[in-house]
C-alpha cells in the first residue's frame, strides 16, 4: 500500500505540472428572455401584432400600453415576454415590476441581478438607469399604464390602448373559466351564462373572476347570481377584492376629481353622456367653484377633470362628438361608493335621486325630500309632477326633467325651490313657463333645448332671474321649421337676456332678422353667445353678417347656418328686404370674410343651403372638430390652397387635404355617403387605411318639410 501510495503521488505531482487551474468554474449564461408563468390568453392577437409592429419600428424606442385596470396590459406584456422577445436578438431583457410608490432602489436590484453585476463592482445606483432608446444602441422601452398621462411624462414615441374584449372573445374567455361541464349541467345555464358575460362589458379580469365564480354552480345560483350583478354588482364574491380595488379611484388627484367621477354614476348604463350635462350640474353642485362666477373658466376646469378621467381609464370617448361613457363596470363601482356615501335608506335621506326611463308612469305618495340636492327625473311618461317633491325640496340645487315629453305644465310649487340653480326643461312639451319661475333668485343656469318653437314668456320673466348666468334654448339638431311666433318675441326675449348683468354663456336660436340686427348692435350678445343657430330665408346675408362679427364673439363653439326655402313660410317680403338692407348698412365696409388676422374659438360649423363660392376662412379656427356642409351648390372651394388642395366640393369631391401625417393626431371622424367614398383617390395606402378607421357612413339625409 505504501509503494502504491507513493506511486500515486507521483502521478498528482506530473498532472499538477501539466494542468491549467487560473479558473476552475463558470457561472452557467443567463438567459436573455426569463419566462413568465401565463394562462391561455384569448382576444389579444390583434393588439399584440400592433405591439410586435411598434417594436420592429427602428424609430420607435419608448412604448406605452395603456388602458383600464384589469383589460389585461400585463398579461398582454406577458405573451410578448414568452412569444415575441426570444425570436429577437438582445443582449438581455429585463422585467421589472414598479409599484404606485416607486421604490429606485428596488428597481435598480432588479436590474443589477439581470446583469450579473457583482456588488463590488455595482455603481451608483441613481446614476445607473435605463439607456434612452436610440438608433445607435437600438434598446427598446416597453411599459405599462393605466393613464395616458404617464405614457406622455415618459416620451412614449408610440401609445397603445388596451382595449375591451369583443362580445365572441368575451364569452370564450367566460367559458373556459366557468367550465365546459358546469355549462352544460342544465340548458338553460348556457344560455344564462351569456347574460352573466354581457354584465362585464368585456372587461377581462371581470370575466375571469366571475367566470370562476360561477365554476360548479347549480341553475337556481345562475339566476340569483344575474339578479345581483345586475341590482348589487359589489355583493357578488371577488368583485370588490379582486375587481374594483384595480380601478384607481383612489389614486384620483383630489376630492373634487373624486366626486366628479362619483356623479356620472346617476346616468344609465350605456348612456352617451353629453359633457355639457355634466359640467353644468358640477357647476350647480359647487364642485368647480374655485373660478368664482366665470363659467367659461369653470366649463374649462371640468373639461380637464373629464380628460384627466379619461386619462386614467375611467371614463371613454364615444364616437359621437363631445360624448363619454362609463364602462359598466366602472359605474357600477362608482356606484357602490356612491351608495355608501349618500346612502339612500330611505328618501329623507337621499341627497341625489336619477328616476329614468318609460316605464316610470307616475309618482305618487308624500316623500320627505328634505336632504335632496340633486333630482333627475327624464326620459319618462310622466305627465305632471306632484307638487308635494317641490315642496320638501327645500335645498335642492339642480332639477333635471328633460325628455319628459308628455310634460306640458309644472306646478307652482317650483316657485318654492329658492337655492336652486340649474333647471333643465329640455325635450319636454312645456308650451308656458311658469310665472313663478321668477321667484328663483338663485338661479344660474336655463336650459330649453329641443322644446317648443312656440314657447311662451312671461313678459318679464327672464330679465327677473338676476343670477342667471347660462341660458339655452336651441331647436332639434335637424329642426329647420321657422316658428309661427311675431318677430317682436323673439327680439324682447334677446333684450331681456341682454339686461341680466351676470349672464355669460347664451346658446339660441335665431328667426327673424330683427333678431339678428339686436344682435349685430349688442357687444354684451356677442360676447356671451356660444351656441348660435340661424335659420333664415335668404342666400347670403346671415353668413355675411355673422362671419363678420366672429372676431367680437370671443366665445363661440358653435355656429350653424340653414337657409330654409320652405313655401309655407310666407313672411312680409317687403319687411324682411328692408331688414336685410338695414343690417348690411351696419357691416363695416371693411369686413371681407376672405381675409382675416384673427383667429376664433368655434368647434363645430355646420352650414347647409348657404350661397358662397369659398370657405377659407376656417383655417383662423384652429380648433374646429367638426365640419358640416349640406347642399351649398355653389360652393367651389373648402378650406384653400394654402391649407391643403380641395378644388370643389361634395358629389365632386374626390381628393381630401390631408395625409395619413397631417391627421392621424387631429382627425378623429369622417363622414359621407359611401358612393362618395368609394371614389375618393388616396396619396398612398397608408392614408387610405387611416382614413378608413375613422369613416362613419352618412345615415340617409331625412326629407326637411
Amino acid at each position: 500500500m505504501g509503494r502504491i501510495v507513493t506511486q500515486k503521488k507521483g502521478e498528482i505531482r506530473e498532472l499538477i505540472d501539466k494542468g491549467h487551474f487560473d479558473v476552475v468554474a463558470q457561472e452557467m449564461p443567463h438567459v436573455l428572455v426569463d419566462e413568465l408563468p401565463l394562462e391561455a390568453t384569448v382576444g389579444l392577437e390583434s393588439t399584440f401584432d400592433d405591439l410586435g409592429a411598434c417594436f420592429d419600428d427602428d424609430h420607435v424606442g419608448v412604448i406605452g400600453l395603456y388602458g383600464m385596470g384589469g383589460v389585461g396590459k400585463t398579461t398582454l406584456l406577458k405573451k410578448f415576454n414568452n412569444e415575441f422577445l426570444p425570436s429577437k436578438f438582445y443582449d438581455v431583457v429585463i422585467w421589472v415590476v414598479v409599484s404606485k410608490e416607486a421604490d429606485i432602489e428596488s428597481v435598480q436590484q432588479n436590474k443589477q441581478e439581470k446583469l450579473n453585476v457583482p456588488d463590488g463592482k455595482w455603481a451608483d445606483l441613481l446614476k445607473l438607469g435605463i439607456p434612452l432608446p436610440d438608433m445607435n444602441n437600438g434598446s427598446k422601452v416597453i411599459f405599462t399604464t393605466r393613464s395616458m398621462e404617464v405614457c406622455r411624462y415618459m416620451d412614449a414615441n408610440r401609445c397603445i390602448k388596451v382595449e375591451c374584449l369583443a362580445p365572441k372573445e368575451a364569452f370564450e374567455l367566460f367559458k373556459e373559466k366557468v367550465g365546459e361541464e358546469t355549462l352544460n349541467s342544465h340548458p338553460e345555464i348556457f344560455h344564462l351564462a351569456q347574460i352573466v358575460a354581457k354584465e362585464c362589458e368585456g372587461l377581462p379580469l371581470a370575466l375571469i373572476t366571475v367566470g370562476r365564480s360561477m365554476a360548479r354552480k347549480t341553475l337556481p345560483e345562475w339566476k340569483r347570481a344575474i339578479r345581483t350583478l345586475k341590482n348589487y354588482p359589489s355583493r357578488f364574491s371577488g368583485i370588490v377584492d379582486y375587481v374594483y380595488c384595480l380601478l384607481e379611484f383612489n389614486s384620483l388627484p383630489s376630492a373634487i376629481h373624486k366626486s366628479c367621477f362619483l356623479y356620472c354614476s346617476i346616468f344609465p348604463e350605456d348612456y352617451n353622456i353629453r359633457i355639457d350635462e355634466l359640467i353644468q350640474p358640477w357647476i350647480a353642485e359647487g364642485l368647480l367653484a374655485e373660478f368664482g362666477d366665470d363659467v367659461y373658466e369653470a366649463r374649462n376646469q371640468g373639461e380637464e377633470i373629464i380628460a384627466s378621467l379619461k386619462f386614467a381609464c375611467l371614463l371613454e370617448d364615444r364616437k359621437r362628438e363631445n360624448r363619454i361613457k362609463m364602462h359598466d363596470v366602472i359605474r357600477d363601482m362608482a356606484f357602490s361608493i356612491s351608495v355608501e356615501t349618500y346612502n339612500p335608506a330611505k328618501w329623507k335621506e337621499v341627497q341625489i335621486a336619477s328616476l329614468w326611463g318609460t316605464s316610470m308612469q307616475n309618482l305618487s305618495g308624500k316623500p320627505d325630500c328634505s336632504k335632496l340636492l340633486t333630482m333627475l327625473v327624464r326620459n319618462t311618461e310622466l305627465t305632471n309632477f306632484p307638487d308635494e317633491i317641490f315642496r320638501t325640496s327645500n335645498y335642492l340645487r339642480v332639477l333635471d326633467l328633460s325628455g319628459n315629453k308628455r310634460v306640458k305644465k309644472l306646478p307652482a310649487s317650483i316657485g318654492e325651490l329658492v337655492h336652486l340653480q340649474h333647471l333643465d326643461l329640455s325635450g319636454t312639451d312645456i308650451q308656458e313657463l311658469s310665472r313663478e319661475l321668477q321667484n328663483l333668485k338663485k338661479l344660474r343656469c336655463l336650459l330649453l333645448n329641443c322644446i317648443c318653437n312656440m314657447l311662451v314668456f312671461p313678459r318679464s320673466l327672464i330679465s327677473s332671474l338676476l343670477s342667471l348666468q347660462v341660458f339655452s334654448k336651441l331647436p332639434w339638431e335637424d329642426q329647420c321649421i321657422l316658428p309661427d311666433l311675431g318677430e317682436p318675441e323673439e327680439t324682447i326675449l334677446l333684450q331681456e337676456l341682454e339686461c341680466l348683468e351676470k349672464l355669460q354663456d347664451i346658446g339660441i336660436s335665431l328667426f327673424c332678422f330683427s333678431s339678428m340686427q339686436v344682435l349685430l348692435k349688442s357687444p354684451k350678445l356677442q360676447r356671451c353667445i356660444r351656441h348660435l343657430r340661424v335659420i333664415s330665408r335668404f342666400n347670403s346675408t346671415p353668413h355675411v353678417i355673422l362671419f363678420s362679427l366672429l372676431s367680437k364673439m370671443q366665445h363661440l363653439e358653435a355656429l350653424s347656418i340653414t337657409i330654409s326655402s320652405s313655401p309655407s313660410l310666407d313672411y312680409d317680403r317687403k319687411t324682411e328686404y328692408s331688414s336685410q338692407d338695414s343690417m348690411t348698412d351696419c357691416i363695416p365696409t371693411s369686413s371681407k370674410f376672405t381675409e382675416h388676422d384673427y383667429t376664433v374659438g368655434l368647434r363645430e360649423l355646420s352650414l347647409e343651403g348657404c350661397g358662397m363660392f369659398n370657405l377659407s376662412w376656417p383655417t383662423c379656427a384652429p380648433s374646429l372638430q367638426l365640419l358640416r356642409i349640406h347642399s351649398c351648390p355653389s360652393l367651389e372651394e373648402v378650406i384653400g390652397d394654402e391649407f391643403g388642395q380641395a378644388e370643389n366640393y361634395c358629389s365632386r369631391l374626390i381628393k381630401l387635404p390631408f395625409d395619413s401625417n397631417s391627421a392621424r393626431n387631429s382627425l378623429m371622424h369622417t363622414h359621407g355617403q359611401k358612393r362618395w367614398w368609394h371614389k375618393l383617390q388616396w396619396e398612398d395606402e397608408a392614408t387610405e387605411n387611416l382614413f378608413a378607421s375613422i369613416y362613419v357612413p352618412s345615415c340617409k339625409i331625412r326629407q326637411r318639410i
